[in-house]
């Protein structure tokens, strides 16, 4: 059936109450999770690290920001810069 929207604790309480179902997890209140989190000891739970973003279109995309920044900065002309205010006032 169709997947219906819960919150994580509504989600948590139900698999610790011996709810037949699996769950995934990548993005916790508390991270890292502690190791004695009793979620890490669940056979039905999988956790993970938050890599959602982590495909070859996305490193590709990072490789080829940093590569233009670093360049531009080489060249004295930097872009994307967050902190101008900053840099302006140190001169």
């Amino acid at each position: 059936g169709p997947v219906k929207a819960c919150t994580a604790e509504q989600t948590w309480a139900l698999i610790l109450a011996g709810a037949k179902h699996l769950a995934a997890a990548d993005v916790f209140a508390t991270e890292p999770l502690p190791a004695s989190d009793l979620l890490l000891a669940l056979p039905n739970v999988t956790i993970s690290p938050h890599l959602g973003y982590a495909t070859e279109a996305v490193f590709k995309a990072h490789h080829h920001g940093m590569v233009e920044a670093l360049s531009a900065w080489l060249a004295g002309a930097p872009i994307r810069v967050v902190n101008a205010d900053d840099l302006a006032e140190r001169g």
